[in-house]
């Protein structure tokens, strides 16, 4: 890195970026994207149990209805990273905003299943738009030392939508009001638009435009003037203005770092939290639980995730990735393990149902402080400028394949093997992502994007 400034020329070392408030307040508004993701998510959870009899869904038909959100997150998360590389990562989170209204208010005022599923296709591809720019975006405005903690804000922002969710799926659970419950969904979206109308670009979108007076500006705005300098110069010296496209992804260079992020963009999902998240009242209610008491008890999962989530925004820039993994997903192992053994009893009333809700808890915050909160950290961190939204445009399609899968086809395998089996299965698919991540993830946190770079080349 050359040096850029007074204070670096003086004492010889390179300015390290602070984490200022504009950058913060920036990483908050977009992070809207994460809530409005974690409300839609959470809220099917709910609004299931009184869309089913209206429409008089089966568990095939159920999980057709929940899983068509991630046919339309395939679509989004493919398509994205091409438009984000073209248009920009802020036109794009517009686009996703608008989108999310779209849906919200076509589910609404669904008249039948089939349009029910329809707008759920069409607000998958908001979530895949989402949760392919925000955490790239975010990477590219967060200072190296703060990158981790402000990567984890969409993830926080999952988990806060999520206890919001929950917390109106309670309180209409008196009414039956589904239609309501889908609907507010588009309120933040709103907020989201708006937002987004004073939002600067990335930075090293820019540069990689060769707009580098426009980067400049940027940096100024995110960083004090002597980290902004040296910033700008790094990431001129590593960016290329030639962009990598799917079929480049393959090449030699870049496989290691695609195996690792499809690696666990594959096992976020098949380790089961998308089925515990939308079928938690379910879950709950094959224990024994009464709707309300379901209910209620899907709500205290979720506030715990969002404060474990919370838990992870401190911890993920001092104890690195690759080690909040090796904690987070053998823990989940046990956690569904004990959820087997209690399923396997042949009386769930009492210890054992209370057993099932403490183990899913547990599961849940395990998740929230490893793959929850590392995932969107790590995926925009393993690929250089050149080919980040590509690669993770890929990752983020697998995860959504994955996430389709598992929602798919959670329902019938409880139904065909039972509660007993089938978590058995989740806790073995964890012990595998284990070894996966002892075996291909490298730690990454510390080094800015431009050292990675250089570091993986």
């Amino acid at each position: 890195m050359k040096p850029d400034s007074q204070a670096e020329v003086v004492t010889g070392r390179p300015v390290r970026a602070t984490l200022t408030a504009r950058t913060g307040a920036i990483a908050a508004m977009v992070t809207i994207g994460g809530l409005i993701f974690g409300y839609d998510n959470g809220i099917i959870a709910g609004a299931l149990l009184f869309i089913q009899p209206e429409f008089g869904l089966g568990a095939l038909a159920q999980g057709v209805t929940v899983s068509s959100v991630f046919v339309g997150a395939m679509f989004g998360a493919g398509t994205s990273g091409y438009l984000t590389d073209r248009w920009g990562r802020r036109p794009m989170m517009a686009v996703g905003s608008v989108v999310f209204i779209v849906s919200s208010v076509l589910g609404a005022l669904a008249a039948d299943a089939a349009l029910l599923t329809v707008s759920r296709v069409i607000l998958g591809a908001a979530i895949g738009i989402m949760c392919m720019t925000v955490p790239v975006y975010l990477s590219e405005i967060a200072p190296a030392n703060r990158r981790g903690a402000l990567g984890v804000l969409f993830q926080v922002a999952i988990a806060l939508g999520i206890v919001v969710a929950y917390i109106v799926n309670y309180l209409l659970s008196g009414t039956g009001n589904w239609r309501l419950m889908i609907g507010l969904g588009a309120v933040p979206a709103a907020i989201l638009v708006f937002g987004l109308m004073g939002m600067p670009e990335s930075p090293r979108w820019l540069v990689g435009k060769g707009r580098i007076d426009d980067a400049r500006a940027v940096l100024l705005r995110l960083r004090s003037a002597e980290a902004a300098g040296p910033e700008l110069e790094s990431i001129r010296e590593t960016v290329s203005l030639r962009t990598v496209g799917f079929r480049g992804l393959f090449r030699p260079g870049l496989r290691p770092a695609l195996i690792a992020g499809a690696g666990i963009a594959v096992f976020i999902q098949f380790t089961g939290v998308s089925a515990v998240v939308y079928f938690a009242p379910t879950i709950l209610k094959a224990a024994g639980f009464g709707v309300s008491a379901a209910l209620m008890g899907t709500f205290g999962i979720g506030v715990l995730t969002f404060l474990a989530t919370v838990l992870g925004v401190f911890l993920v820039d001092r104890f690195g990735r690759r080690r909040m993994l090796l904690i987070g997903i053998p823990a989940m192992a046990v956690s569904l393990a004990v959820i087997a053994l209690m399923y396997g009893k042949p009386d769930l009333t009492g210890g054992p149902a209370l057993t099932i809700l403490v183990m899913t808890g547990a599961y849940m915050i395990f998740f929230s402080c490893g793959l929850g909160v590392v995932t969107w950290v790590i995926l925009p961190e393993l690929f250089p400028l050149a080919a980040r939204s590509a690669a993770n445009g890929l990752c983020t399609l697998v995860l959504w394949a994955g996430n389709f899968v598992v929602t798919l086809i959670f329902l019938p395998v409880v139904n065909g093997a039972g509660e007993a089996a089938t978590f058995w299965i989740l806790a073995g698919i964890s012990v595998v992502a284990t070894l996966f991540v002892l075996a291909k993830v490298p730690e990454t946190k510390g080094k800015s994007l431009e050292e990675l770079e250089r570091a993986f080349a």
